[in-house]
């Protein structure tokens, strides 16, 4: 039996599995019995260092009553395989939430039902979720998020902001403890693409309070009212910018600063809730 037949043997027998007799025969005929017990716990302590280490060993046995040496090959770390995000919701039906609208999306005089579907355990890497319109003539629209997320989404406003006849649908991916996201689409070939453009928000954060909504003058405006965030006090100054639609960008028109107080009453547009009037 040769060294390399030995060390394989022994490494199947650290591993649980009962070696033949040919590995004792060729102990027996080239190893002393004292160095053979070394030999044998030698391999095994090695064997066991290896499993913790994540390195394969090789155990190469020496002559002349030496112990012999190790052979090293590092290994890869075991890693969790990359998660396979799904491309569409798999069951509407199933995984539809509880926000549901029927209204004309598309202009055609028949009702259209929108609603959000989600899909997977919330928090989870396949979670996924996304608006589904199912229009009066048969077809369906959809959109899906790109990414992943928690729970929570909901619908806003579905209007048409800039006059071609197709409603916009707004969408909440989803509330912090103080604010609220939103997310525009609009209604391109039949399909549900994102409007680019500037944060919307309903709520507060360091940069003051938030809104949006529908400008009378057409279009959408977003509105930042100044707040003293050590006291949560509302302050006296903001700013009113207003988008036109483009295709599918908002793309900015005017910007407007506003100073009140003094008994003067603050512009609606700052109200936190607004959205169309």
């Amino acid at each position: 039996m040769t060294p390399e037949e030995f060390t394989a043997r022994a490494s199947a027998a650290v591993a649980g599995v009962e070696p033949d007799a040919t590995s004792y025969e060729w102990l027996t005929r080239n190893v002393s019995r004292r160095t053979r017990g070394r030999r044998l716990l030698w391999a095994a302590t090695a064997a066991t260092a290896a499993v913790a280490t994540g390195v394969a060993v090789a155990v190469v046995p020496g002559g002349g009553g030496e112990r012999g040496h190790v052979a090293t090959t590092p290994t890869a770390s075991p890693t969790s395989p990359a998660p396979v995000l799904p491309t569409r919701i798999a069951d509407p039906d199933r995984w539809a939430g509880q926000d549901e609208r029927r209204v004309d999306v598309d202009g055609d005089g028949r009702e259209d039902r929108v609603r959000v579907v989600r899909q997977g355990e919330p928090m989870s890497d396949a979670f996924r979720w996304g608006v589904e319109v199912r229009f009066g003539n048969g077809s369906t629209g959809t959109y899906l998020d790109p990414c992943c997320g928690n729970e929570g989404q909901s619908l806003g406003p579905i209007v048409d902001f800039d006059g071609d006849g197709d409603l916009e649908i707004a969408v909440s991916p989803g509330s912090t403890a103080s604010s609220t996201g939103w997310r525009l689409l609009t209604l391109r070939d039949g399909e549900l693409a994102q409007v680019e453009g500037p944060d919307l928000l309903q709520g507060w954060d360091a940069a003051g309070e938030h809104s949006w909504g529908c400008a009378e003058r057409g279009g959408l405006v977003v509105a930042t009212a100044a707040l003293d965030m050590a006291t949560m006090k509302q302050g006296t100054t903001g700013t009113r910018t207003y988008y036109r639609l483009e295709g599918t960008r908002l793309v900015e028109a005017e910007t407007v600063t506003d100073t009140w107080g003094d008994g003067g009453a603050r512009p609606r547009e700052y109200d936190y809730g607004f959205f169309c009037p």
